[in-house]
């Protein structure tokens, strides 16, 4: 069974892609690929609707939780919508995309920016900011590997606390989940720390498979 809600999964999984990339290396003596994996939709899928939420601005913060080895902390950041701080409690994960980063960075994969796009080691449910610090918490399959865990309601409403703790008044938090509103809401509404401004149903690209849904959470 694939144990989606413990760390020790996603640590061993973020370590076996650092294995690969070795071999790769080893093997053909060249540099090896970093690999990137995005839940449910790649960039392009949902980016007309962030775009839509988060205006182009030099000055937006935004935190991406549970960012695993997912590009789209850092095409937000290329696209112009603000600062950017990826946070996931894998060290590994986070090492990975960190030099995956920085070796784009080194062969000039990116325009010079104003803003900057940082990867950061750190747990959903004990993000060490101040209050009030960020415009837009964004996260993606996350609440849904949480479920997986016979606590993750509980770890998901600590999560929420914390969002609306280091959020701004006027910030939104964005959850892209696989399940409609009938089985979401009750747990976005827990301990009266958001109410829902809009939802709304995502096609995939993927032939056959289930719609998913984003979700505007508005502090209250």
């Amino acid at each position: 069974m694939i144990r989606l809600g413990e760390k020790e999964y996603w640590e061993n999984s973020y370590q076996q892609l650092h294995k690969t990339k070795q071999k790769e290396e080893t093997k053909h003596n060249v540099h090896g690929r970093f690999h990137i994996y995005d839940w449910y939709h790649p960039y392009e899928e949902v980016a007309e609707h962030l775009k839509k939420i988060i205006p182009v601005s030099t000055t937006n913060k935004i935190l991406h939780v549970g960012c695993g080895n997912s590009e789209l902390g850092e095409r937000m950041w290329q696209d112009d919508l603000g600062n950017i701080v990826n946070v996931d409690y894998s060290p590994s994960g986070i090492d990975y995309m960190m030099k995956r980063f920085e070796s784009l960075q080194g062969s000039g994969s990116f325009t010079p920016k104003d803003t900057t796009c940082k990867y950061l080691t750190m747990d959903a449910t004990n993000l060490e900011f101040d209050d009030q610090t960020f415009d837009y918490v964004f996260e993606k399959s996350l609440l849904d590997a949480m479920l997986c865990d016979s606590s993750g309601e509980a770890t998901f409403l600590e999560f929420l606390r914390q969002s609306r703790r280091i959020l701004k008044s006027t910030g939104r938090h964005i959850c892209i989940t696989h399940s409609p509103p009938s089985e979401r809401i009750h747990l976005f509404t827990k301990g009266s720390l958001f109410a829902i401004e809009q939802h709304m149903e995502l096609q995939t690209s993927q032939d056959g498979s289930d719609p998913n849904f984003l979700y505007i959470l508005k502090p209250i």
